[in-house]
């Protein structure tokens, strides 16, 4: 329909356009929708069209799109401690090694990691603050760091004593998105480093730590909007304790 006026698209054309991938390719469907929604949209806000966008409706009459939800593969929480000490003991650079510990230890996602900046870093107060643009919620996201974590700042700053980024790439910039996952791979790891934040939310439950808590600690936003819009506290204070539980478990140490 792209030479067609986009005055005069009726919603039955729409309908034609989507019904072949509706079920088939529900993911390409569902952004399809979107963008014609959002150029219907502006077509009227610059009276182009002046009848009503002809995808509202649409999702009523094709039905709702059934997306496969696909998690990512984790390493159990009982064999990160093993996955660990095989890190540390292979041959993989230096900097991605670190990396893949650090979202090991702060529960953090991998573009998180990888972005890290020493600027976010605040030593004395063993804290990482990751600013707002780089958060998937666009929400600034504090992380309480456990000793070690400190223990992989220093050796980070021991090797690249004058990067802004913690974890730099060999030849510059940030690391890869594909890097840790070879990693993984490479040492015959099924999982993938955004699992260890599995790894991290099954072990909390299990250890009986409060939902809030634990889903503060991965900056998940509450699903529940009235609840969240009262809900001012990233419990800061007691995800101190539990990051370094976390840290004491996949070290193997007693929790």
């Amino acid at each position: 329909i792209g030479r067609r006026p986009v005055a005069e698209i009726a919603p039955d054309e729409i309908i034609a356009v989507l019904e072949p991938i509706w079920r088939t390719k529900p993911e390409t469907a569902s952004r399809v929708l979107q963008r014609m929604r959002t150029i219907f949209d502006v077509a009227i806000v610059r009276q182009v069209r002046t009848t009503a966008n002809p995808c509202t409706g649409i999702t009523t009459v094709l039905g709702p799109i059934q997306k496969d939800v696909r998690h990512h593969r984790a390493v159990p929480w009982q064999d990160v401690h093993r996955f660990l000490c095989d890190l540390r003991a292979g041959s993989a650079r230096p900097a991605t090694r670190l990396c893949l510990e650090w979202v090991i230890l702060t529960a953090c996602r991998s573009g998180e990691a990888r972005g890290a900046t020493w600027a976010e870093i605040d030593l004395g107060g063993r804290l990482w603050t990751i600013p707002a643009q780089r958060m998937k919620a666009g929400r600034a996201h504090r992380v309480p760091l456990s000793g070690a974590a400190l223990a992989v700042l220093g050796q980070s700053r021991r090797m690249w004593p004058n990067a802004g980024l913690i974890f730099p790439a060999p030849r510059g910039g940030e690391l890869s998105d594909n890097t840790l996952s070879k990693l993984m791979r490479d040492m015959g790891e099924e999982g993938t480093p955004h699992g260890f934040r599995t790894a991290f939310r099954t072990w909390a439950a299990e250890s009986g730590v409060p939902d809030r808590v634990a889903e503060a600690a991965l900056a998940h936003a509450d699903p529940n909007k009235v609840q969240a819009a009262y809900q001012r506290s990233d419990f800061l204070d007691e995800r101190s304790g539990l990051m370094e539980a976390w840290a004491r478990l996949v070290n193997g140490q007693a929790v």
